[in-house]
């Protein structure tokens, strides 16, 4: 199986040429982004000391242009094709899933939709050819050059590892996009009580206006029934959105901490107010 071609690499390659570059990603983007931001950040959209989209976007470029290495100018303007490509695409599956964008190049000239703009398009061109020219001779050489029988070992609890990683991120995603929606449906409800008890309030005012004085004590008891009514609702509701953001912000948000110190520009598309509030009491939690 290990020994499968695929346009020129064998499938063993394959593998750990990916496991490699989604180290040498997520090294990159750590460096990248603590220098920008001056503190350490582990960027990435796994716990894991790696950023598929890397090893992915590698994968691609090397099967697809290795045979254009001798011409720079097609080699670059391929790696930033193909990367770029890959950077929509990403991007916009995340959103589609996930409800969230992970970055966002809308305040960038020459973007698309936030996903992509020309600035980091020719950045990854450029990376794409020096890692073809540069790195990856050494890369090939490290893999063909390691044991086989040790590599067609440790390749299985290797992927394993980022299969776990993949599914308890998803998991973990997938309970704060519910969370999200109880808040904002909680929420929505504490609204509608408090508009419900101010239209009530109104109509019972406008009704009685103009009625005699002996009416007024009458009216005056049902406003307060009507008050004491959504006002019990209203208890109950706040109360359990206290403990909805309460479980959010426990320490078992561990997972959500990490993505949102990695992309401290990340958006969600279904719940943006919530979200951003969830961020903004986070940040105070953490001292940010």
């Amino acid at each position: 199986m290990w020994q499968t071609q695929i346009l020129g690499f064998s499938l063993y390659q394959l593998v750990w040429f990916f496991v490699l570059y989604s180290f040498l990603g997520w090294c990159s983007e750590v460096c990248f982004c603590s220098i920008n931001t001056g503190k350490w950040v582990n960027r990435g959209f796994l716990s894991g000391p790696v950023c598929p989209i890397y090893g992915f976007g590698m994968l691609i470029i090397l099967v697809a242009l290795t045979p254009l290495k001798h011409n720079l100018l097609l080699l670059f303007l391929g790696a930033m094709l193909l990367a770029s490509l890959l950077e929509l695409v990403t991007g916009y599956l995340l959103k589609k899933f996930f409800h969230t964008s992970w970055w966002d190049y809308s305040d960038h000239r020459f973007q698309l939709g936030g996903y992509i703009c020309l600035k980091f398009s020719i950045l990854w061109g450029a990376a794409g050819t020096a890692v073809v020219l540069l790195v990856h001779p050494a890369i090939q050489m490290l893999v063909d050059h390691f044991p086989p029988l040790l590599g067609k070992v440790l390749i299985w609890p290797v992927l394993a590892l980022f299969v776990c990683d993949a599914v308890v991120t998803v998991v973990n995603i997938t309970k704060l996009n519910r969370s999200l929606g109880e808040i904002s449906r909680l929420t929505a409800l504490l609204q509608d009580g408090t508009d419900h008890l101010a239209q009530n309030l109104g109509s019972e005012a406008l009704a009685a206006h103009g009625k005699l004085e002996e009416g007024k004590a009458a009216w005056n008891a049902r406003r307060e029934g009507a008050e004491a009514a959504v006002q019990a609702g209203r208890v109950e509701m706040q109360a359990r959105l206290d403990l909805a953001r309460a479980d959010l912000l426990d320490q078992r948000l561990r997972v959500e901490k990490r993505l949102l110190h990695a992309f401290p520009r990340m958006k969600h598309t279904a719940y943006a107010e919530t979200f951003e509030e969830l961020k903004r009491a986070l940040r105070e939690k953490w001292g940010e």
